[in-house]
């Protein structure tokens, strides 16, 4: 059994000035953009206000048990994908993992392929296959791209019949397909073909200038093969993913109410799928600023006040981004000061 590290993942402990410099860009151009949206829309503040005094408490706590639900659950969600390759995980422990891998995927732009490094650290920590982590991660990865596939055509369905259907949601929808058929043209590829796992396994290594060891790599193609072959393991994980969904939607759902706003399913479906949507192909981690202004932008298209909108945007995005980033955080700091996920 390997001897238990202590330090944070590389992706957690990868720091630059560059990174740094990037990143206080980042910062201030939202601050920026939440300045100059307050001062055009400042005759809406003082409604807004009133809206914030009058919320519902009850159902901003349950708002909040949503979050937790939700970081609850995206760690199941993953731990059901890597049992589909025979990696066992413990729920305490998928939990607390998931959580960190999360907060990763939040503050980079990696396509959720960030927060591997946690689970692939994880492995070494318990002496497990890094190969089998890396291809369970994966497979959640492209099941959680299929779930919200299926979210996002429920949003156009609806966009359609309301005929609510924008020029940028068009051309963010169109992205977003050509980037789903992408990865899963390279997923289909790779899992029938050695080869091509060989070459993606040995990336790593050729950028170090150093012989690929091929073992791993066809050790996860094998594991790849067995999934294939018994395509039921892989509905847990799936069922897990299109939960996360669901949470996703409700907490919308949730937010509107708190403020008012006793709306159709159809609304937080809509305004979950496209504020989705446009964090995928903005330019900024979490899909800060684009996720906001089209978030805001559906739930006025269904005549939702711009001031209430506008809280309701906030105390969502409160929930569904910022409360499992720090969340994350924490634990981050506690499984390194304490070895909270130490081996069995």
């Amino acid at each position: 059994m390997p001897e238990l590290s202590t330090e944070a993942p590389a992706a957690v402990r990868y720091s630059s000035p560059y990174r740094r410099l990037g990143q206080i860009t980042a910062v201030a151009l939202v601050l920026g953009v939440t300045v100059v949206f307050v001062v055009a829309n400042r005759r809406d503040v003082p409604d807004a206000l009133r809206a914030v005094r009058a919320a519902n408490l009850w159902w901003l706590l349950a708002g909040v048990v949503a979050s937790a639900a939700f970081i609850g659950v995206y760690g199941m969600a993953r731990r059901s994908a890597l049992a589909a390759f025979g990696v066992e995980l413990p729920p305490s422990r998928a939990v607390l993992t998931g959580a960190v891998a999360h907060t990763l995927n939040i503050v980079s732009k990696s396509g959720g392929m960030a927060g591997a490094a946690v689970f692939r650290d994880e492995a070494r920590r318990t002496g497990q296959p890094p190969s089998l982590v890396l291809g369970g991660y994966m497979l959640g990865v492209v099941l959680g791209d299929l779930a919200f596939a299926l979210t996002l055509l429920a949003s156009l369905i609806v966009l359609i019949i309301e005929g609510h259907v924008t020029r940028g949601d068009a051309i963010a929808m169109v992205v977003v397909a050509v980037y789903f058929a992408i990865i899963a043209s390279a997923v289909i590829a790779a899992a029938h073909s050695r080869v091509a796992i060989r070459s993606l396994h040995a990336i790593p290594a050729r950028l170090r200038r150093r012989s690929p060891d091929h073992r791993a790599a066809d050790e996860l193609f094998d594991a790849i093969q067995q999934v294939r072959e018994r395509p039921r393991t892989v509905l847990p994980a799936f069922a897990w993913m299109l939960v996360i969904e669901v949470l996703g939607i409700a907490m919308l759902w949730i937010c509107l109410a708190a403020y008012g706003q006793h709306v159709s399913i159809a609304v937080p479906i809509v305004g979950y799928g496209i504020s989705v949507l446009f964090s995928v192909v903005g330019v900024l981690p979490a899909g800060l600023g684009g996720a906001e202004a089209s978030l805001g932008a559906v739930l006025v298209s269904f005549d939702v006040p711009g001031s209430t909108a506008a809280v309701v945007v906030l105390t969502y995005r409160v929930l569904e981004t910022w409360v499992p980033l720090v969340v994350g955080l924490v634990v981050a700091r506690y499984w390194r000061r304490h070895n909270a996920m130490a081996p069995r």
